[in-house]
């Protein structure tokens, strides 16, 4: 458990030194000694209109600045002021924020704007296991059941004054939908905030990628040299399967790449989009429930079509095969952890150079998250044939399309997306 926020070595050896420094307010300390534990209730709580007010420029000399900073920025994300909260975690971090805390701190940023679109919905299963979930990542050691009431209790509250909430309360809800405007506010801030979960990877990353792209490691060793084309561009020694074992996931809903069908829905919002294609979209849950609004079809192997036409009788859904005679024309396809468990992904990908759309999203496990940096394969999921790192994806689907946008969507699942276009 990091807690690296929770009983800070600054918190009294530094404050002495801290308030003789020249500029610093020194009345900070004095009035505010315990800022950093007023700033944890207020996250705790929700109570984010309050910690997003704080000053952090007045903090330059407080002793656990970048913690503070951390948690007014969760606050201004939650509020919506993504540019200003973006600004304080590169603050936070150049403090000296552990990397591992801004994810988790982020994260939980996430499963709470879940956690008020569901309770937008009446949704209060799916509520409170989004607020638990939120209040584990970021604080593991509170009272979670308790944490949790009071979190709920605090951002049902917000809604009401957000978003008329007694009108929604007093609404004949059909299971799922509500005034679809609000819905569609929150579930864009999700999205607008699940942008930040990435940041880990953009901090540690970014600077081995530009390594990568001349030919060399980058700094730390985290990764090794990328191998050829031959081998996918994953690194030398990585031993891959050589055949396909089928992972039956008629089940599933959205436990999975949630992220990656959110970021498909902006997409489509933002362009005016109309038509969006699912390539092995496995029970169909997630295309339904987050693109049903646009037309869509669904492509899996024939034996999942045949029960997904008896599910689903009124939408479209079609065998997924790599035919030079099967044409797709849409405006976003999504292709949602399939590559990795092709013998030969290369046929997956000279599929789509051939079919018609404005962007297409592939996702596929991070295998230095999933993994660690010196695995080297067979994948522990035994239906991956392989998984590549984020620099040996990306080199390997940029032969083939302009990426975009690249980033890791789910820090907990290791879930990399990759958005492209045709070159």
């Amino acid at each position: 458990m990091n807690k690296a926020y929770v009983r800070s070595e600054t918190d009294s050896a530094e404050s002495k030194s801290a308030k003789g420094e020249e500029g610093f307010n020194s009345s900070l300390i004095s009035v505010d000694k315990n800022l950093l534990e007023k700033s944890r209730s207020q996250w705790q709580f929700g109570d984010w209109d309050s910690l997003s007010q704080l000053d952090c420029d007045a903090l330059r000399q407080h002793p656990d600045k970048a913690n503070i900073a951390l948690l007014v920025a969760a606050g201004k994300l939650q509020i919506g002021k993504v540019s200003e909260a973006r600004d304080l975690l590169i603050l936070a971090r150049d403090w000296g924020c552990d990397k591992r805390l801004i994810v988790k701190i982020v994260a939980a940023g996430v499963y709470n704007s879940l956690g008020r679109a569901y309770l937008l919905t009446k949704n209060n299963d799916k509520s409170v296991k989004s607020f638990e979930s939120s209040l584990t990542i970021g604080m593991p050691y509170v009272d979670i059941k308790l944490a949790t009431k009071a979190r709920m209790s605090k951002q049902s509250l917000l809604l009401g004054e957000a978003a008329n909430w007694s009108f929604i309360a007093g609404t004949d809800l059909d299971g799922s939908i509500v005034e679809p405007e609000i819905i569609e506010h929150w579930r864009e801030q999700a999205i607008e905030i699940s942008r930040y979960k990435a940041l880990f990877s953009y901090l540690v990353r970014k600077d081995f990628l530009s390594s990568a792209s001349r030919g060399g490691s980058h700094s730390g060793g985290m990764d090794s040299p990328l191998g050829n084309s031959e081998n996918y561009y994953i690194k030398s020694g990585y031993k891959s399967r050589d055949s396909y074992f089928h992972y039956d996931d008629m089940q599933e809903e959205d436990k999975w790449q949630l992220e990656v069908y959110l970021h498909a829905y902006s997409i489509m919002k933002k362009n005016g989009f109309t038509k969006a294609v699912d390539f092995g979209c496995g029970s169909g849950f997630k295309l339904i429930n987050y693109l049903g609004e646009f037309e869509t079809i669904g492509y899996e192997l024939i034996d999942n079509v045949v029960k997904l036409r008896e599910k689903y009788p009124e939408r479209r859904w079609e065998e997924s095969v790599f035919s030079e005679n099967l044409i797709i024309d849409a405006d976003v396809i999504v292709c949602s952890d399939v590559i990795e468990h092709l013998v030969d992904p290369n046929e997956l990908l000279r599929f789509f150079l051939n079919q018609k759309f404005h962007y297409i999203i592939f996702s596929t496990p991070d295998r230095n998250i999933v993994r660690g940096f010196e695995d080297c394969g067979p994948p522990k999921n035994s239906a991956h044939v392989r998984e590549w790192s984020y620099i040996e994806f990306r080199r390997y689907i940029s032969d083939w399309f302009d990426i975009v946008d690249h980033r890791v969507t789910n820090i907990e699942q290791g879930t990399q997306m990759v958005v492209c276009k045709h070159k």
